[in-house]
């Protein structure tokens, strides 16, 4: 997966994941329904227009796309992908979409060589979780580390 990606740098998470790795050695029954939940809290964003909001389009860019809805235009940005492994859960994008995903992402101010005259654009993160996603992962490990532990 070449495309945008997201990396949870959450401290709980990870202490959990660490312990859920030393206790097991495998992650793997965890990985697959956190990244479930991560999957779901993305495709959520959409559905409600981020969260926060994203901000909204330009006249220009409505008239061009013939809507108004912010990052919804040919689906390539909802195409949200899950790659699960021994190690990981890896949420991101479609490889084609990587120079878009991450101009909405992160935002752009419109210079640079790939420029070509294009207008600025506002952040409008769509790779987000939300507390109550994090707080369910969490409550996902914990779940899997006391039954590792009394195993």
């Amino acid at each position: 997966m070449a495309g945008l990606q997201v990396i949870v740098k959450d401290s709980g998470i990870r202490s959990r994941l660490r312990k859920l790795e030393a206790a097991t050695g495998d992650l793997t029954p965890v990985l697959k329904p956190g990244g479930d939940v991560m999957k779901s809290s993305v495709e959520e964003n959409f559905e409600v227009g981020g969260r926060p909001r994203w901000k909204p389009l330009s006249a220009a860019t409505i008239k061009r796309k013939g809507h108004s809805q912010p990052l919804i235009w040919k689906g390539i940005l909802r195409n949200v992908t899950l790659r699960v492994t021994q190690e990981q859960a890896v949420l991101g994008t479609q490889p084609a979409a990587r120079d878009y995903a991450a101009r909405q992402q992160f935002g752009w101010d419109g210079t640079g060589s790939r420029a070509g005259g294009k207008v600025k654009t506002p952040k409008r993160p769509f790779l987000v979780l939300q507390d109550a996603d994090k707080d369910e992962i969490l409550a996902l490990l914990d779940k899997h580390i006391q039954r590792a532990m009394t195993s």
